[in-house]
């Protein structure tokens, strides 16, 4: 549910969502979860239905990583587990384009250490949304030693965008 929130949370603000899931159930899981929480902002009048058909027509599923490929900013939300995480970011640098930032909404596990098995560890930050991620405001933003200044501001300006709000750390 935390990946399908954030993902939710992008695509309201105006962003195109890529999304990735370990199977076409998954993907379509995605969908379904956004699709219920539209239809509820659509029940209470905060959103009409050409506003929801708006934020779903910004989503693409896919099962595989590549279609990450062209992508300026990754969120993952997988298992809390290093290795892991570990593997997953080593793919996503193979896979994302040059100066594609890539985050984590980890928020238990270094981020020095994802950004090791990159080959971009000054690109690695962390996002630490709240959940629910479509309702709760706040998005910690982690960046290293190894981040140069500004190097959040895209993954910064996506939140102002989006509502959240983002706190440096």
């Amino acid at each position: 549910t935390m990946a399908s929130g954030i993902a939710q949370v992008f695509a309201q603000a105006g962003f195109d969502v890529v999304y990735v899931g370990r199977g076409e159930e998954k993907v379509a899981g995605v969908r379904a979860f956004i699709t219920k929480a539209l239809d509820k902002s659509v029940a209470r009048g905060k959103l009409d239905e050409a506003g929801k058909e708006s934020v779903l027509a910004r989503l693409t599923g896919a099962t595989e990583r590549e279609a990450l490929a062209d992508v300026d900013l990754v969120v993952e939300a997988i298992a809390e587990d290093l290795d892991i995480k570990s593997a997953l970011f080593a793919d996503l640098d193979r896979i994302c384009k040059s100066g594609a930032i890539l985050a984590t909404t980890t928020s238990s596990l270094p981020i020095t250490e994802l950004g090791k098995v990159t080959s971009r560890p000054e690109w690695v930050i962390g996002m630490h949304f709240f959940n629910p991620a479509a309702v709760m405001k706040l998005v910690p933003a982690v960046t290293t030693a190894q981040t140069p200044a500004g190097a959040d501001e895209p993954a910064g300006a996506s939140w102002a965008q989006s509502g959240e709000v983002a706190r440096s750390r």
